[in-house]
Formats: C-alpha cells, structure tokens, sequence
C-alpha cells in the first residue's frame, strides 16, 4: 500500500511542523505589564520647604504640579511648585565693605528629575531621584535703603536682583501606590543651600522638602520619549 505509507508520511511531517519543540514549550509568556509601567501620570501636592539661608532658617508650606512618566525601571519626573514665606538674607557685594542685609518672600521651583524605579512589592513602588531645579525667589529687597550714590543704589539693586535666581541639584526619595488609576504617594527630597555669596539661598547645610500628592494614570504611552 504505497499510496497509504505515504499518505501516513505526509500526516506525519504536518503534525511534527505544527508541534512546538521541547525548548518552545518550556518558554515562559512575556511578563504582563505593571499598572504603574508606561504610563504618563499628572500629579498634585502639598507639603512644606525648609531653607536655611545665612542669616536664618525659614519653613514653609508648599503646593505643586508634577508629570511623571514611566517606563520599567525608570522615570521621567518634571515639577512647578511654590513655597510661601517672608525672611532674610545676605549677600556680599563687590566694592562693599559688609554684607547687605535683604529681604526675601516665597520660592519657586521648576525643574525634572531622573527616577529609578526599585522592583517594589505588587503595587507599592519605591523610588529615588536625582534631578535639577531652578529656583526663583519671588521677591527680593534691600533692607537697608540706604546708599552713599546713586551708581551704589543700581549696583545694590542690581546684584540683588541677579541672586534671586539659581540653580541647584537635589536628591529625593519616594514610594508611591498603585489604587486602580489613583497613586498617592510621598516623597522627601535634599537640596544644598550652602552657597559662596552669589545667591540669596546661601545658608550652610542643605534645604528640606517633604510632600504629599496623588498622581492620576491618563493611560499608557506607546511612543517612546526616553
């Protein structure tokens, strides 16, 4: 029977093609996706700064938005925020014998930081980061007022103005929780303000942020930005 050998043969091939081989079978599927992974999530927050400038320490309450958008084991964190308070500050001026004394209000920061993504437990997600802000004070003024010329006042006026702004580097840890799209989370972040007298955040040691937010999941990303 020829034509049967051949025909069980051919029955043969066929369901050897189509059977996965030992290695195949034993693969394991892709891992599924983590609720927090790929996702661009807005944010809101509120907590307090503490700055030490070098004539005193000031603490504020603080509010800020933030954007943060994940991937696996990193993230992509950009923030605007305020810090509301009045205090006061030194800074040396070239061609002056001491210090001026000035008067400062409320702290903008705007800046991004690199995020790294610890393995977490579920969805609960740890995290540190090292980033970058510029940080603008609101008001700066001359406490003293007083001025031997008029070239002194502009010189005054305008050195203080130029140490209103600065930019600083700053570390932060944080976790964060998955609820459904919701993700409260926490976060404490170190920022030096030890400076050499060419800004008015210039006090020995470093500043302290503490937070509280919820972030909202908008939904995954499939392009690519980092």
């Amino acid at each position: 029977m020829p034509s049967i050998r051949r025909c069980l043969l051919s029955l043969s091939m066929v369901a050897a093609a189509l059977t996965p081989g030992r290695g195949e079978a034993q693969q394991s599927p892709p891992l599924a996706p983590q609720p927090w992974q790929d996702s661009w999530f807005w944010g809101a927050y509120g907590g307090g700064t503490s700055l030490r400038t070098n004539v005193a320490r000031v603490t504020a309450p603080t509010a800020g938005v933030d954007w943060f958008i994940t991937r696996r084991a990193v993230a992509l964190h950009l923030f605007a925020e305020q810090a509301t308070f009045t205090g006061s500050s030194q800074l040396s001026i070239a061609g002056m014998a001491s210090p001026r004394l000035v008067s400062i209000a409320d702290l903008r920061r705007v800046g991004f930081g690199v995020t790294m993504l610890s393995p977490g437990a579920g969805s609960f997600k740890p995290y540190a980061e090292l980033g970058y802000s510029l940080n603008l004070l609101g008001s700066a003024t001359d406490s003293v007022r007083s001025y031997a010329t008029t070239a002194q006042r502009d010189s005054v006026n305008s050195a203080i103005n130029a140490a209103k702004s600065s930019g600083k580097l700053f570390g932060s840890v944080g976790a964060m929780i998955m609820v459904g799209q919701w993700a409260p989370y926490a976060q404490a972040t170190l920022m030096p303000t030890k400076g050499t007298g060419s800004s008015l955040i210039n006090g020995d040691g470093v500043g302290y942020m503490v937070s509280l937010g919820l972030r909202y999941n908008f939904g995954r990303s499939s392009d690519k930005i980092f």
